[in-house]
């Protein structure tokens, strides 16, 4: 019998140790190597925005309403923490004081009992005077007068940055309120309409760092001299003898007679008309040369409240002249005036020749043109004609010269 007993207690002893076990869990091998975590949710987009001396770092707001802060840290010892407000989609924090560098910002949220969510890692520069010190003036090519005083600044846009984000123009209407423009880089020409060319034009140059930049660079505003950049070359283009060209030399532009500007005749020196066996006519607007066209446009031309006084001189066609228009310098204004006034060709109302004489106005004929009651001195190259046949229609085309003040 003791035997017996011996022998049951030890099997039911090594049942137990079977039983241990076969119900041991298997993480009872590792679990002093795991740590246990909570993660909070964190938003599902976070962005940054770099800008000048500072940065934004926005965040879509996260579904976990659990998620209380969110903590934004760029170095051991400098961070910021925002509450998050689930009311809102979208949410952002502006830090400012950075240095102009490269940052990398690290950022999660928190709960109440201070579990975290992952961390989410941004990387972007700050800018600030160095990158200042690289922007340059975008420079304007020429300008370009149409009808109803339009204007077209044309850019050369050569040596710019890539960050050139345009230009901001400001400009008076004739109503007498400030316009504002903006050409994009993207643009080679800013477009301005109903300009009073008497009041100032501002450009300001204006560069974005980053495509995704918080703040724009502007450089200082630059009053433009239209003078200085209008464009030198007019051409005039006839589709029949019924109308003529008036041209305001200052600002290099040509109208129709509809659509001279509002101060009648104050801004025309010169008109331009082709003729069937003339071709190419220039007139002052005092003469009345006019009415050998059309009777109409002498008595429009006379009702004007101002018929700018001018006068012509046709030079020899030689190279001496072409020279002297080569030599000419608008910015030395004795220079100009002593061209005409030492002429000894004899002044007229109108510049023109026949076809049957071969006198027309050719390329390479230069005319002298004082506009008087402007006090401007004009030097006129003709470059192009149409051709020369009696009723064939072609453009005439001029380079030309201005005296600046």
């Amino acid at each position: 019998m003791r035997k017996n007993s011996i022998s049951l207690i030890a099997g039911i002893f090594c049942a137990g140790v079977l039983f241990l076990i076969s119900c041991t869990k298997q993480d009872h091998f590792y679990k002093d190597f795991v740590v246990d975590r909570n993660y909070i949710g964190k938003p599902d987009s976070i962005w940054v925005q770099p800008g000048e001396y500072r940065a934004l770092v926005g965040w879509v707001t996260p579904t976990d309403s659990e998620a209380k802060d969110i903590i934004i840290r760029w170095s051991q010892t400098d961070s910021v923490v925002k509450a998050i407000d689930h009311n809102v989609a979208e949410q952002s924090v502006i830090i400012d004081n950075l240095e102009e560098r490269d940052y990398i910002f690290n950022a999660y949220t928190t709960d109440r009992k201070g579990n975290r969510s992952l961390l989410m890692e941004l990387s972007i520069p700050v800018y600030g005077d160095v990158y200042r010190a690289t922007l340059k003036e975008r420079e304007l090519s020429h300008s370009v007068f149409f009808p109803s005083d339009s204007i077209a600044l044309v850019w050369n846009g050569k040596g710019l940055l890539e960050t050139l984000y345009g230009s901001e123009i400001e400009y008076t209407d004739h109503a007498g309120v400030k316009q504002k423009v903006v050409s994009e880089s993207t643009s080679t020409i800013g477009a301005l309409h109903g300009v009073d060319p008497d009041e100032p034009i501002t450009i300001r140059t204006t560069y974005r760092p980053h495509p995704n930049a918080l703040d724009y660079f502007y450089l200082e505003p630059e009053v433009v001299d239209l003078n200085a950049i209008k464009r030198t070359s007019l051409t005039f283009s006839s589709v029949s003898y019924t109308d003529a060209i008036y041209v305001d030399f200052k600002y290099a532009r040509g109208f129709l007679i509809g659509d001279v500007p509002r101060r009648v005749g104050k801004d025309i020196d010169m008109a331009y008309a082709l003729g069937a066996g003339s071709r190419g006519n220039l007139f002052t607007i005092d003469g009345d040369g006019f009415a050998v066209f059309a009777s109409a446009w002498q008595s429009q031309i006379a009702q004007w409240p101002i018929r700018n006084v001018g006068k012509f001189k046709r030079l020899p066609s030689n190279a001496e002249s072409v020279a002297l228009y080569e030599s000419l310098d608008e910015m030395d204004r004795e220079q100009m005036a002593a061209a005409y006034n030492n002429s000894t060709v004899a002044e007229s109302n109108r510049l023109f020749g026949t076809i049957a004489a071969n006198t027309i106005l050719k390329p390479n004929d230069v005319a002298l043109l004082w506009s008087a009651d402007r006090d401007l001195y004009i030097a006129i190259k003709v470059t192009g004609t149409p051709p020369p046949v009696s009723g064939a229609l072609g453009d005439f085309s001029i380079e030309f010269k201005v005296s600046k003040p």
